[in-house]
């Protein structure tokens, strides 16, 4: 097995990183989205 340093940073990997890091964000929105229309949902319905 090769010893890799991970200061090593090709630009393969570098942007590998970057897109899970931009799915990662994309997901943690679409969460934060669908728990406030939840919340909202159920205000609406308390009134």
């Amino acid at each position: 097995m090769e010893n890799c340093s991970l200061n090593q940073e090709t630009p393969a990997t570098r942007k590998n990183f970057d897109n899970e890091r931009i799915s990662h964000r994309i997901i943690f929105m679409l969460k934060n989205f669908l728990a406030n229309e939840r919340t909202e949902g159920t205000e609406q319905c308390t009134i």
